[in-house]
């Protein structure tokens, strides 16, 4: 298996970590080369509620309904595929880089996918 270094990051060895490694790295540079200077989280997530509102999203069991609409598999969690798919639909109109920041920010405890709760708390706040 080929070793992956990276500044400031550890050599990984197994085929899966340098594949991981390796995709996390294209990601960050993906991320630097589109996001917009100047755009902060905020105001994504102010634009997707728009456009959440539009579709009938308008309170909680109007966000239910769209977040069930979005989970594809049915398998109750967001993927990042099925929440780019849903940008796309919506046209929110933003780059691939400000897709990825914008799904991280709903992806609280960074699994890689976004439970309802997680949608919601992001976009209505703590209760």
């Amino acid at each position: 298996p080929k070793t992956v270094a990276k500044k400031g990051m550890a050599n990984y060895s197994s085929p899966d970590n340098t594949l991981m490694l390796s995709s996390k790295i294209a990601q960050k540079e993906v991320d630097q080369e589109y996001l917009k200077p100047g755009v902060d989280c905020k105001e994504l997530v102010e634009t997707f509620k728009q456009k959440l509102a539009k579709r009938g999203a308008k309170g909680t069991i109007g966000l239910g309904r769209q977040f069930r609409i979005i989970d594809d598999n049915g398998s109750g969690l967001i993927e990042f595929g099925e929440f780019k798919k849903a940008i796309k639909d919506y046209r929110v109109g933003i780059t691939e880089g400000e897709i990825r920041s914008l799904f991280e920010y709903f992806d609280i405890d960074g699994s890689g996918s976004v439970n309802y709760d997680e949608l919601l708390r992001q976009l209505i706040g703590p209760m």
